[in-house]
Order: C-alpha cells, then sequence, then structure tokens
C-alpha cells in the first residue's frame, strides 16, 4: 500500500490565537493541552486499535501508523462511500457499507480486506459494534424498517442471529458481555445479552441520546438535545448520574480511556473530560477559531482530534 506522508512531530504548542474568557476552573485555554503531533489529514470519523488511528475514507480506509504517522490508504473493493463507522476488535478493524450492503473486515497486518459479510442496511447513522465473537449491526427486517439487531461471525461472516428492537438505533456499545444500543427516535437504550442474543433490558433516557461509550462499568450516553451525558450502571442499566456538560446542541463523540470520559463539540469545545469517580466534569478546552474538532478518539495514552484541517495527537490533560 502506498504511503502518503509522514508528518512531523511538533515539539511545542501550537499558537493559536484566540479571544477567551476563562469563568471557572473547569474552563481552560486550548494552548494548555500538549500537542504531540500534527498530521496534515482531515479528520474523519476514526476509531482506534492495532497501533494505529484507523479512519474512513470513502472508497478506501486510512491507517495512521501511531509511530511513524506514515498514511496507507486500504482500498474497499466497489465501495459506494456511503458508509458507518468503524469498529475494532476480533483480530480486525469493520467498517459497514451501507451502499454496497457489506460489512468489511480488514486484516491489521497485511492491510487488506479478507471477508465481506452481505448485510441490508438502510442509515449511515447507526454504528456497528464488535464483541464475543461477533459483528453486530443494525439491518432492514421483514417489516422493511431498519429495526433489526444481526450478529454475525466474525470468523467467517455466518448469521448468528437476530434480535427485533422496538425502534431504529444510533450508538451501539459492548459491555458488561452486553450490547448496549441507544435510540434517538424513542430516547431509549437497549440491552441485550449476547448469551441469549435476546433483550433483556430499556433504559429510559433524554429526548435525543446520541452516540454511546463503555468504561468504569457503565455505559455513557451523550445527549444532545440537552447537552448532558447519563451514566448507566453496567449491571443494573439504571441511570446513575445525568452530567451538565454545557456543549452546544448536536451530537458528541465520546470516548472512554485513561479512567476518563472524553467528549468534543464541532466548532465549539476541542476536549472535554469527564471524571467517573465524581460523575463530574473536570475539563473543558475551547476550539481555537482556525481549527474545528467534530471527531475524537482515544488510544496509546494519547487523545486523537480529527479537525477540518489536520488531526492532532494530545496528550490527556491531569
Amino acid at each position: 500500500m502506498k504511503h502518503l506522508f509522514t508528518a512531523t512531530l511538533l515539539i511545542f504548542l501550537i499558537p493559536f490565537a484566540h479571544s477567551y474568557a476563562m469563568e471557572s476552573d473547569v474552563d481552560r485555554p486550548f494552548e494548555e493541552l500538549a500537542v504531540e503531533a500534527e498530521i496534515q489529514l482531515r479528520g474523519q470519523n476514526a476509531v482506534y486499535g492495532y497501533g494505529a488511528l484507523w479512519q474512513k475514507g470513502g472508497f478506501t480506509v486510512k491507517r495512521i501508523d501511531a509511530e511513524t504517522y506514515a498514511v496507507t490508504e486500504i482500498p474497499l473493493p466497489d465501495a459506494s462511500q456511503r458508509q458507518r463507522g468503524l469498529a475494532v476488535g476480533e483480530d480486525a478493524v469493520w467498517i459497514a457499507d451501507v451502499g454496497k450492503k457489506v460489512i468489511f473486515r480488514i486484516d491489521p497486518t497485511s492491510n487488506e480486506v479478507t471477508l465481506e459479510i452481505p448485510a441490508d442496511m438502510s442509515s449511515r447513522t447507526s454504528d456497528i459494534e464488535v464483541g464475543d465473537g461477533s459483528v453486530w449491526a443494525m439491518v432492514v427486517g421483514a417489516d422493511g424498517f431498519e429495526k433489526t439487531l444481526a450478529r454475525f461471525d466474525a470468523e467467517n461472516g455466518a448469521l448468528q442471529a437476530t434480535v427485533e428492537l422496538p425502534s431504529a438505533t444510533l450508538g451501539m456499545v459492548f459491555g458488561n458481555e452486553s450490547i448496549w444500543v441507544v435510540s434517538g427516535e424513542k430516547g431509549q437504550l437497549y440491552r441485550v445479552d449476547v448469551a441469549t442474543n435476546t433483550l433483556v433490558a430499556t433504559t429510559k433516557l433524554g429526548d435525543s441520546p446520541a452516540y454511546a461509550a463503555f468504561g468504569a462499568g457503565a455505559v455513557w450516553v451523550h445527549d444532545r438535545g440537552d447537552a448532558t451525558v447519563r451514566r448507566i450502571d453496567g449491571e443494573t442499566g439504571k441511570v446513575l448520574a445525568i452530567i451538565d456538560t454545557e456543549l452546544p446542541y448536536g451530537s458528541s463523540y465520546v470516548a472512554f480511556g485513561g479512567g476518563f470520559l472524553w467528549m468534543n463539540a464541532y466548532r465549539r469545545v476541542a476536549v472535554l473530560m469527564i471524571d467517573p469517580a465524581t460523575n463530574t466534569v473536570l475539563r473543558r478546552y475551547p476550539s481555537p477559531p482556525l481549527l474545528r474538532f467534530n471527531k475524537l478518539a482515544y488510544g496509546d495514552g494519547s487523545l486523537w482530534l480529527g479537525g477540518d484541517k489536520s488531526i492532532l495527537r494530545v496528550a490527556p490533560p491531569e
């Protein structure tokens, strides 16, 4: 595969000038973040795994090496550019192409597509997830609506089970031997037991929940309507806390890593840090005017911020 370029490591903080009045100990200037590297590549939906940051690129998946920052493009055969976000697990990287109606499996060692799983999908907004030896995706059911959770074998792509859910969904995350699925339509969180392939619990959320992460024994769901994050117990499914982030309206990517929950908001907030020990916002760093971040991932002890012009690797604040 062709290496596009290698990014240059930054040995100083990028001097972004902006007008910002610090309002509290929570709100901190962007310049306090330690930028470890800048990759001259526009940020897209991305995940971290196998020593690299992976992001979708339409007809390809781009692999950004965490040591050299070299970028390798991996072709997706006959891709449609209508794709969902990526997932990592089961020794592979996965991306669902809604237009082609397949889920691609990429071998992180060879950087090649090694499997295509047929899956009848209609929406790009839903996530896919990997867990318990399987790949999970929302597909179109017999009623013509995308309310069916399909489970595919990660080795050979065989359909293992289907679970009918009450509504179409957005975010999806694996944790505590369960698949947790967020319904933005009904404002609910569905828990599917991977041992029985059945819907075992439903938790009421806010009016506009979107994406989710799992960490510290809990599911964390961002509500784009009221700018809150709900912490749901991974054992009982009960809401343990509702945290006000003061983010603007809109979807925010969430990632759990290094013992904290991380978020951002396009044009407004580059990094937001939530402490599970106290269920409070510890730090909130605004985006500089010339850099607008709308993607976020955690991996290899760093935060990866995807912006309109570049990707920044940032040391997590203490």
